[in-house]
This record gives structure tokens, sequence and C-alpha cells, in this order.
């Protein structure tokens, strides 16, 4: 029988192969906060693959729907891909 912790852990890196792919420390990324990116790299990794933290400290949690949001879903963070992109309205 299999331990049911390796069927979340394989159930949470499906979902995680369909948004973009395993995260990785030094991996690029872009947080979106409102109208403005961030480029950054991925710091930290949980070993769940539930968890990432970013350069700037920021921690972001892998959802249901497979895309990793901050506390509050305030940010939202795309793996693979660095941006820097500020409003210029402001």
């Amino acid at each position: 029988m299999i331990p049911m912790s390796f069927l979340k852990f394989v159930e949470a890196a499906t979902k995680i192969m369909e948004s973009g792919g395993v995260p990785y420390v030094g991996m690029p990324c872009t947080l979106h906060v409102g109208s403005d990116s961030y480029a950054g790299k991925v710091l930290l990794v949980s070993k769940s693959l539930k968890t990432i933290t970013l350069e700037d400290g920021t921690v972001a949690r892998l959802r249901k729907d497979g895309r990793y949001r901050t506390a509050r879903n305030l940010r939202s963070v795309s793996l693979g891909v660095a941006r820097d992109y500020r409003d210029p309205s402001f």
C-alpha cells in the first residue's frame, strides 16, 4: 500500500508541472503586485514543493489550482520568467 503522504506529494508535483515546472533554487521568477511586476529568483524551496521563498523574503505557497500566491492572495508568482515592469501612471 502506498502511504498517503506520498500520494499527496505526487498530487502536488503534478499540479506544479501543469503550472510551469518544478521550482528550484536560482530559478528566475516574476512577482506580480497589482499592475507592477518585479524580477527575482527563487531563494528557497520546501521539500514538499508547496512553499517557495523569493530573494526579497516573500514567501509564496502553492494553491490548489497549481499557482504560487502569497498570503492573502495579494501577490502572485510566475516561475521561469523574470520581468520587471512598473506601471507608468504612478
